[in-house]
């Protein structure tokens, strides 16, 4: 199993989060209304790591959520499952649930970035049931604007082959964060957001993900089995 693969994953949550970041922040102080952005991310058990990706940008926070079946992105594979995102302020929770009738999954991602309101100190799992009783999750990393989490089987790291890949799980539950929120706020860490159709560091980025994409493709193919072609003799 190629870590490149996994890390050509994460590298599209990051460049999503560059792009997601260039949307316009109001105060949380003067404006009630929260935006954000959430990206969402499953694999299939497959041979040729088929993805689903969901997508919002620049949702208010309401009721109900924010996340769904409908904002699945279009040039994504052929995969079972989907995940819903619901962000309660109040509660200051996050819910992620799966869906999908006895949709096995290999990895499971998501990605939440708020566009303003108060820094996010601290997120930390409530409750795990997003693969009912698999104890699949990764771990959760937070930063000031927002957090990634994930879920997945340890032992994927360990497997060289397709056949050695270990079971994922099923989806059907649901996983609860809490946020701890701070006083300070996301809109004042940046002064001005640069557009990142001008700024370098992101095209750089996005060149080596692709580059990234090329060696991982390259390495599949010249890792599948090669069929014979039958010959026939009259």
């Amino acid at each position: 199993m190629h870590h490149r693969t996994l890390a050509t994953a994460a590298g599209a949550a990051v460049a999503t989060a560059a792009l997601l970041g260039s949307a316009t922040a109001a105060s949380a102080t003067d404006d009630p209304e929260i935006h954000v952005g959430i990206m969402a991310l499953l694999v299939a058990p497959s041979e040729d790591f088929l993805m689903k990706m969901l997508l919002v940008d620049d949702v208010v926070v309401g009721d109900g959520p924010e996340l769904t079946a409908a904002d699945v992105l279009p040039e994504s594979d052929d995969v079972c499952g989907d995940l819903e995102v619901d962000i309660d302020l109040v509660a200051s929770t996050v819910t992620v649930t799966g869906a999908g009738d006895e949709c096995e999954v290999m990895i499971a991602a998501m990605s939440v970035f708020f566009y303003n309101g108060p820094v996010l100190e601290d997120v930390s799992l409530v409750s795990d049931g997003l693969f009912g009783e698999s104890d699949l999750f990764a771990g959760v990393e937070s930063y000031d604007f927002g957090f990634d989490a994930a879920w997945m089987n340890p032992a994927l790291f360990e497997a060289e082959t397709f056949e050695e890949l270990p079971p994922g799980g099923i989806l059907g539950g649901s996983s609860v964060f809490a946020l701890t929120f701070g006083e300070d706020l996301i809109e004042d860490l940046f002064e001005e957001i640069p557009d990142v159709e001008d700024d370098p560091s992101v095209g750089e980025f996005l060149e080596d993900a692709a580059a990234e994409e090329t060696v991982v493709e390259a390495e599949a193919e010249a890792a599948a089995p090669v069929a014979a072609t039958p010959t026939f003799t009259g």
